[in-house]
């Protein structure tokens, strides 16, 4: 399987939050990226990690993880976080629950979106950054 792998990123500045937390939460998308790549054979793929100021809420950050793996069914766009996803989802979305606890625990939300089966996927986390002073 090849896959390239492309970084956007924009400034954001420097800010404090809880890096280990934030780096489980990416570590899960970026695994859960391959592991839904691996199941499109016979092309290669592309896996882009965005940072960028969010342009909907002030004061946060995006964190964007898109692949172009195996997608996911529109009913179950809304199931993906649950404990407990049922079928095959479940064996190719493990430990999304767990991220979505760890971005709500940074004060931030963690969702995804999917044209279906076959069309990618990507994983949108949104954190607030607490700007030390002076710093910019």
């Amino acid at each position: 399987m090849g896959v390239q792998v492309f970084r956007e990123y924009q400034k954001v500045g420097e800010a404090i939050l809880e890096v280990p937390k934030l780096v489980r939460i990416l570590v899960n998308l970026i695994r859960n990226a391959i592991n839904a790549m691996r199941e499109i054979t016979g092309q290669s793929h592309r896996l882009t990690l965005y940072v960028l100021p969010c342009p909907d809420r002030e004061g946060f950050v995006r964190l964007q993880v898109a692949d172009t793996g195996s997608g996911i069914p529109s009913d179950c766009l809304t199931r993906v976080f649950s404990p407990h996803v049922s079928g095959g989802q479940s064996d190719l979305l493990p430990n999304l629950h767990a991220s979505a606890v760890a971005a709500k625990e940074l004060a931030g939300s963690l969702r995804v979106w999917s044209d279906g089966p076959k069309q990618g996927a990507i994983f949108t986390l949104d954190i607030p950054v607490i700007h030390m002073k002076g710093e910019r």
